[in-house]
């Protein structure tokens, strides 16, 4: 899928998701048995039950292994745990906290920070669930409210649906073949915003010119952007230095320029804004502000993710994985399997090939989901031109309490288009409207590609400037599975 559409569908899927969530979170009680749920049915343990170690849910290792279809075995010897499934072979050895994980003949040890032991009271041998059931490849999820494991058997998901997609593969792929390897873009913006504030209605409006280009290494791009705030100025309550502060500040904002440069490869993101010095003087009008992203990956995920790397995947992606990917959102639901396979078929309904007709050289899909006052539409039409899907579009509606949102994406190897707009209170409780327009045109690249700024340039490093620190939002702890 390409790039306009592909976010859009994004979105749709997230509001399907979130229109059709009923995960809950509550303090974990101490007396409550810890269940394991495997793709929905409860596992039966018969000499060693589930056990709380260390903030961890511990398990007997051949009944987790071999409900995921897993030869198990045990070398007394070495103290060795082995599952064997298809080409995948786990290890852990008892006391250490360390997963050995052969899979295509490729070998790799993965650092833990739970050890499997033997339970004294049983004498049988228990291992972290969720390491374990991770290192197959299972998406594990935790219910704090009823101390419930979830796993759910990736693969087997996978497998059930890959062959669901042929025809969104079939336009992505298509597509992205017909489109230039190294590309120039070149669009415009235009947004009204109006918001609300103690019954008073002030509209603001964006406008401009985006321009760039990008090939397989780095991303670079333009936008100048004309900012009118000039209907949020009140001089009657503003001393007259306020108010001429206000109005240079105003004037500034009628000329905004915004440069950015995104290595591929290092996840680097470079920013250049000149404007940035008139509305804060300790900015630099030509420097440049640079942000890791693998840095933000880190911070935010707590785990090291290679940007490259999941650049290239997300690239190759099949649909099928990354529907996986969004599914793994309610991984943590009482009842997460039930809740993924309905993501699963709801997404089939919309995008699988059942959920399309053919009239001519057009496929078309609609799609209407509506539950407790909440609802999604989506009308998407694939068009073939001399045997090649050439163009696809999306319309979308939305609306929930407070809320409505409508889309429209027109993507094609020569242009996209989106027309947004949103409207209701549910974000500030007061109302608010947004309506954008958007256009982009493609073509070959010509002009070289930055992936870093030029040779002498200023580059100060943004995360030092804010202190080292992404601010973070309050998260609520959970015991890990």
């Amino acid at each position: 899928m390409n790039r306009m559409l592909k976010k859009s569908l994004a979105l749709v899927m997230a509001l399907v998701m979130v229109f059709s969530m009923a995960a809950v979170a509550a303090p974990a009680d101490s007396d409550v048995q810890v269940t394991v749920l495997v793709n929905g049915k409860a596992l039966t343990f018969t000499d060693a039950a589930p056990q709380l170690k260390d903030d961890r849910t511990y398990v007997p290792y051949r009944a987790v292994f071999e409900a995921l279809g897993a030869q198990v075995a045990y070398d007394g010897a070495t103290r060795t745990v082995t599952a064997q499934r298809d080409d995948t072979q786990v290890s852990f050895v008892l006391g250490t906290t360390q997963v050995t994980v052969t899979e295509n003949d490729e070998t790799q040890t993965v650092p833990t920070d739970a050890a499997p032991y033997i339970d004294p009271n049983t004498d049988r041998t228990m291992v972290p669930v969720r390491f374990a059931a991770q290192a197959l490849g299972c998406m594990v999820g935790w219910d704090q409210e009823t101390k419930t494991v979830n796993v759910i058997d990736v693969d087997a998901l996978r497998a059930a649906y890959g062959d669901k997609f042929q025809l969104m593969e079939r336009a992505s792929k298509e597509m992205q073949e017909a489109m230039p390897k190294e590309l120039s873009f070149s669009g415009k913006l235009n947004m009204e915003l109006s918001v609300t504030d103690s019954g008073t209605t002030f509209p603001i409006s964006i406008t401009g010119t985006i321009s760039g280009g990008m090939n397989e290494d780095a991303a670079n791009m333009k936008a100048n952007l004309s900012l009118d705030l000039t209907k949020l100025l009140d001089e009657s309550s503003m001393t007259k230095e306020e108010y001429q502060q206000a109005v240079q500040l105003m004037a500034a904002l009628k000329n905004v320029e915004i440069n950015y440069i995104i290595n591929m490869k290092t996840g680097m993101i470079y920013l250049n804004m000149p404007v940035l010095a008139q509305l804060e003087p300790s900015f630099q009008a030509d420097a440049w502000y640079s942000l890791s992203l693998n840095e933000i990956y880190q911070q935010i995920l707590g785990m090291d993710v290679d940007f490259a790397t999941l650049m290239t995947q997300s690239q190759d992606m099949p649909i099928v994985d990354a529907l996986l990917m969004a599914a793994d959102m309610v991984k943590d639901a009482p009842d997460a399997y039930a809740q993924v396979v309905t993501v699963l078929n709801t997404c089939e309904s919309i995008l699988g090939d059942k959920a399309f007709t053919k009239s001519g050289n057009v496929y078309t899909s609609n799609f209407a989901f509506s539950q407790n006052g909440q609802s999604v539409g989506l009308k998407m039409t694939l068009t073939e031109t001399n045997g090649k899907i050439s163009a696809m579009t999306m319309d979308l509606t939305a609306a929930a309490e407070g809320m409505e949102i409508s889309m429209n994406v027109a993507e094609s190897t020569k242009n996209t288009t989106l027309s947004f707009s949103l409207s209701g209170d549910a974000f500030t409780g007061e109302p608010m409207e947004m309506k954008m327009e958007l256009s982009m045109d493609y073509s070959e690249l010509t002009d070289a590609v930055l992936t870093e700024p030029a040779a002498g340039s200023t580059v100060l490093d943004l995360m030092e400037l804010l202190g080292g620190q992404i601010p973070e939002f309050p998260t609520e702890e959970v015991p890990a599975a």
